[in-house]
């Protein structure tokens, strides 16, 4: 598409170019083609910066893009100015076949058909232009819809990780509960024989409590010896 609008859009400055030669000796219209020749070149503009963003994947560029430019109101003023155009040209070739019969209505037919050959690419540029801003629209709003999508789950991703996380507290109280009911003393030590845990009974049954140095503890205590 970007290739195909590039192709397009170079054709349309010799076109012009042409057709200002072949209007020469009439300066009124020669006038009117140069006051739409910038707007022309500005839609152009704008739509090639459209394809190129759509093409690099710059979906906020692209909605700022389109939210700015002149639109469909631009397009009547082009189409107007070209209608006023054509109407000017029917006028003076009805003028001229009166004047001239022979020569001048095949002069004419010339420049007419020049003109309709500029007319015709210029309607051909125009109604890619308006397909690929179809476009455009559409597969911005297919990637809003994307990023919409992508929220939801976001959030349902959050609600089952609370529901885990909520689920995960309630069996840490349920054998924390166990722990301290048990009448068994539960005292676990690391590798660095620093306590872990320990329930009421291990405070009842060995005197520990938690803050105590687990040295102290084996001082205080014998809990096996050696035979021999």
């Amino acid at each position: 598409l970007h290739g195909e609008f590039d192709q397009d859009t170079h054709k349309i400055p010799s076109a012009a170019a042409h057709l200002l030669r072949a209007i020469d000796d009439n300066p009124a219209q020669g006038e009117l083609l140069r006051n739409i020749t910038p707007l022309i070149s500005r839609r152009i503009d704008i739509v090639g910066d459209a394809v190129r963003l759509h093409a690099s994947g710059d979906a906020a560029g692209l909605k700022t893009l389109l939210s700015r430019t002149e639109g469909p109101a631009a397009m009547a003023t082009i189409f107007a100015a070209l209608d006023r155009f054509t109407d000017e040209e029917k006028r003076l070739l009805a003028l001229r076949t009166a004047t001239s019969r022979t020569t001048g209505a095949l002069l004419l037919a010339i420049d007419l058909a020049g003109l309709m050959v500029v007319l015709l690419i210029a309607l051909v540029v125009f109604r890619r232009a308006y397909l690929s801003q179809r476009a455009l629209h559409a597969s911005l709003a297919d990637t809003q819809a994307a990023a919409s999508s992508l929220a939801a789950k976001a959030q349902e991703q959050d609600a089952d990780l609370a529901a885990a996380h909520e689920q995960l507290r309630h069996s840490a109280d349920v054998l924390q509960n166990t722990l301290n009911s048990m009448a068994e003393g539960v005292l676990v030590i690391d590798s660095s024989d620093a306590a872990v845990f320990s329930n009421p009974a291990v405070e009842r049954l060995l005197g520990y409590y938690p803050g105590r140095r687990l040295s102290e503890l084996r001082a205080e205590r014998l809990f096996f010896e050696r035979d021999g």
